[in-house]
């Protein structure tokens, strides 16, 4: 059974300005730990996301992009750092390593993949014209015309059906329905593509962003050994400024960079080849302990 999340459990918790939504990592207390039933490991809603701290330990451990955003953020952007959620930012370094290399990578590929499929439906003729689905979530434009529908086996609840009727009928972007992530099914392609001009139906902005970033980010943090969080030089992409011919070159161009760094990295990188595991397990435990004591 899932255990609904206390904000009490809370040790740290970020802002992240970009998309105005609160990043959390809590430590449950030790009835639900121990528990044969009861179990939490995240909660997500509208306006945030909490991680339980072995969770987020997994993830920092692989240098996941989230995490070290939540752990590297801005000290103006932190809402909540108990003594203990400072404890885990003092020692964010021993989660950095070359395994960044591989996960950053691994993420942008996938999200380079699922823009390439997007640009099917505006420039070039999809895989599959019968049916496409298209993620809505937070943040993020789309535009909607008479040729979408939503997926029925994601479809919203009965409250949030007025809400999708009132922007589908006036052909609005969609925004965020309480946390979860609806989809869309573009049907018809031939009317598609006779209703809509070039660029009409916009690319994932946020997908596209975090793409660059996260490449950038990357490339940074093997050279440097440091997590820099600047990203100013891609303001114009997250507002959509730039476009698909751009995306794809400088993603193209980034991803060639971290290849050639991979190997300049093996002798010259400041990293560790591994995360420190055994310093990562004796951190959790000491912060879990102090959280029950």
């Amino acid at each position: 059974m899932n255990e609904t999340y206390n904000p009490a459990w809370d040790i740290y918790r970020v802002r992240d300005p970009k998309i105005d939504r609160e990043i959390g990592v809590c430590i449950p207390p030790k009835e639900v730990y121990l528990s044969l039933h009861k179990k939490f490991t995240e909660h997500a809603d509208q306006d945030q996301t909490v991680f339980e701290l072995r969770k987020f330990l997994m993830l920092a451990k692989d240098c996941n992009p989230v995490a070290l955003e939540v752990l590297y953020a801005d000290k103006d952007n932190i809402l909540h750092m108990s003594s203990i959620g400072e404890e885990l930012r003092e020692n964010r370094e021993i989660f950095l390593s070359k395994k960044a290399m591989g996960t950053f990578e691994n993420i942008a590929k996938r999200q380079i993949r699922h823009l390439r499929d997007q640009l099917a439906w505006t420039h070039g003729k999809p895989e599959h014209p019968g049916v496409y689905t298209l993620p809505i979530r937070k943040n993020r434009i789309f535009h909607i015309d008479s040729f979408c529908q939503f997926d029925p086996d994601n479809f919203p609840t009965h409250d949030e059906k007025e809400v999708v009727k009132t922007q589908f009928g006036e052909k609005e972007s969609f925004n965020w329905f309480h946390g979860k992530t609806y989809f869309l099914k573009l049907y018809d392609f031939n009317k598609y593509k006779a209703l809509t001009k070039p660029g009409e139906l916009t690319y994932d902005t946020k997908l596209a962003y975090d793409c660059i970033r996260y490449l950038s980010m990357a490339t940074t943090l093997l050279k440097t050994g440091k997590v820099d969080l600047n990203f100013e030089a891609f303001d114009d992409l997250e507002k959509g400024e730039w476009d698909h011919d751009r995306i794809f070159y400088e993603s193209d161009l980034l991803l060639k960079q971290l290849d050639t760094l991979g190997e300049w990295s093996v002798e010259n990188s400041p990293l560790p080849p591994k995360p420190n595991v055994e310093k990562i397990d004796k951190l959790c435990v000491s912060l879990i302990e102090r959280k029950w004591s």
